[in-house]
């Protein structure tokens, strides 16, 4: 994932120096969402003055895309992955931030554009033309993007810092939001399947910026977005096996055709979604980034409990990647007064040996990764606090801190090659890690 943010400010005294000066209490946390580079671009319109800043991490096209894009007519930043709506043969060439740009600056629309791509996304542009603001996430939610303030001075970004002097909150994802600024007037153009909750997130967002939020028009789904019919038969089927033990539970269900047919379909688009996202990522691993070369070192990695999730996650992406490349399961443990057998390491190493049965060719690399309370503390409060939101409650912090662990990806005496680690989305909601 990159990072990105912009700041901005309707000051009339407002510099860059200023800017800059703020954009430093940000910048670390910024720049480790992204190691393969970092730019930071100014714009100034009327009276708003403008920074813009980005760390990339590169995970699609031949070569890395540096952020922010500017040109006469735009700024653009960027954190997401496209699975569909831009032909594969150019995002594997070009990756998917130079063709998305492309996308929205050939549409009179930019919302019709990014309507028009499936996949996660959070976004910032500006289009200097019209002197118009852009920002949002997609219809789930699932890139981090958070709006501060300080008295005139804004922040849109991907993770921010606590207790310095910007208060925060989540940009609810209910739609594409456009800052005019000549008129300093604020609308969302909200998504055609409205949130539940559309009208409270709205009404928290105006309390929140202290000013009014218009609604125009009405974005059309993504394809992501389309409905699955639920199938009124499967409580029915249920009822069939209420009360069975596990086995024979199973051995009725995979014997009613209509059920076994919904299993296989499942199975399908688990498998298309999966291959979606692992299909563009370039061949070396962190380690042989910059020798361009096709290695054999692990380039994704499974937070792996050995739970059922992780595990068939796992068995699936078996089937999406070259046989020759590893894959390593990320087990965190927390108990050190247990000698960390925690009930996550038991079960982890059980799905362990269940896939290198199943999977007998793949090479499978499980990593223990314990954390001393005191690293735990330290890092709690050093990062990851900064990198969860909504942080309010413990299951919160839990997951947030085992995320952070297993993307770090280090055990005593080895560290993950992953240019990702490709973190089970069942689990992790709006919590996003560095």
């Amino acid at each position: 994932m990159c990072g990105i943010i912009c700041l901005f400010s309707n000051s009339e005294s407002e510099t860059e120096q200023h800017l800059s000066e703020i954009l430093q209490i940000f910048e670390n946390t910024i720049k480790r969402r992204g190691p393969n580079s970092y730019n930071v671009k100014y714009a100034a319109t009327n009276k708003y003055c403008m920074l813009f800043a980005a760390s990339v991490l590169w995970l699609q096209g031949k070569t890395p895309t540096e952020q922010p894009l500017e040109d006469k007519e735009s700024v653009f930043i960027y954190n997401g992955d496209i699975f569909s709506g831009i032909p594969e043969q150019v995002r594997d060439k070009l990756g998917d931030t130079i063709p998305l740009l492309g996308l929205i600056k050939a549409s009179e629309n930019v919302c019709f554009a990014l309507s028009r791509v499936a996949g996660p996304y959070a976004f910032i542009y500006l289009d200097k033309s019209r002197k118009k603001l852009y920002f949002g996430r997609d219809l789930y939610g699932r890139r981090s993007l958070l709006i501060g303030k300080n008295g005139n001075r804004f922040v849109i970004c991907s993770a921010a810092k606590r207790r310095k002097g910007f208060e925060f909150m989540e940009v609810p994802s209910i739609g594409t939001f456009c800052w005019n600024l000549i008129t300093g007037d604020l609308m969302v153009i909200p998504w055609q399947y409205r949130n539940k909750n559309f009208e409270t997130k709205l009404e928290d967002l105006k309390g929140f910026l202290k000013q009014d939020l218009s609604v125009e028009g009405v974005l059309p789904p993504e394809e992501s977005a389309i409905q699955t019919e639920i199938d009124s038969n499967n409580t029915t089927v249920l009822h069939i096996v209420e009360g069975l033990d596990t086995d024979l539970a199973f051995h009725k269900l995979l014997n009613i055709d209509k059920w076994l047919n919904n299993i296989n379909k499942l199975e399908i688009l688990l498998q298309k979604s999966i291959k979606a996202r692992v299909s563009g990522i370039p061949n070396s691993c962190s380690n042989c980034l910059n020798k361009n070369v096709h290695c054999k070192h692990a380039k994704i990695g499974i937070l792996y409990s050995g739970g059922v999730d992780c595990s068939v996650l796992a068995i699936l992406l078996d089937k999406c990647i070259d046989s020759e490349s590893p894959i390593d399961l990320m087990n965190v443990a927390f108990d050190e007064s247990n000698q960390y057998n925690a009930p996550d390491r038991l079960t982890g190493l059980q799905g362990l040996n269940e896939l290198r049965q199943i999977c007998p060719e793949r090479k499978w690399n499980f990593l223990t990764i314990n954390v001393p309370q005191e690293e735990l503390n330290l890092m709690r409060k050093e990062c990851i606090a900064d990198l969860i939101y909504p942080l309010t409650s413990i299951l919160d912090d839990s997951l947030g801190c085992a995320l952070w662990f297993a993307a770090r990806g280090k055990q005593d005496d080895f560290t993950s090659t992953c240019r990702v680690n490709k973190i089970n989305s069942l689990l992790t909601k709006n919590i996003e890690v560095v």
